[in-house]
């Protein structure tokens, strides 16, 4: 059986900020800052995942839609699905205001396709105010996750 010791020092990362490099047997095992990359890429996978089964699910008829969320009222629907999308969004790419203006263009857009389309679903007020209030909070909750993701970096 092979002997495992772990080595703890701080190492720049490429983008000049600190990181924490774990050593295995003198060999790096894994480094803060490419963590730090695969986490963004997989929340930009799931942001982009999310982009296509929202704009999908918000142009199919609802008839054929209404078992996925059978007891939940539609405005809060809305409210759920855009903050999980500005959440992976705000977790994955720069400038958070940008990301919360995008993702309500975004829920208008889809708001008056559902009405231009004509599969029974109208463009409605109310969901467009969900939309961007829900994007709003999953923006609040992604910037809270990254300051506190930085507070613990800073007391490795």
């Amino acid at each position: 059986m092979m002997a495992l010791t772990f080595k703890l020092t701080r190492a720049p990362c490429n983008d000049g900020q600190r990181g924490l490099e774990i050593l295995m047997s003198a060999r790096p095992f894994t480094n803060l800052c490419a963590l730090e990359r695969h986490f963004r890429w997989l929340a930009f996978a799931a942001f982009v995942f999310w982009l296509a089964a929202v704009t999908v699910l918000s142009l199919l008829p609802f008839r054929s839609i209404s078992f996925l969320t059978p007891s939940l009222p539609d405005i809060a629907i809305h409210f759920i699905a855009y903050g999980i999308g500005a959440l992976f969004a705000c977790l994955s790419l720069p400038r958070p205001v940008l990301i919360w203006a995008g993702m309500t263009l975004f829920g208008a857009a889809v708001e008056f396709g559902q009405a231009w389309i004509g599969t029974g679903r109208s463009a409605e007020f109310q969901e467009g105010v969900a939309n961007g209030l829900g994007a709003l909070l999953g923006v609040a909750l992604a910037m809270a996750l990254i300051s506190g993701f930085q507070w613990c970096r800073q007391r490795l």
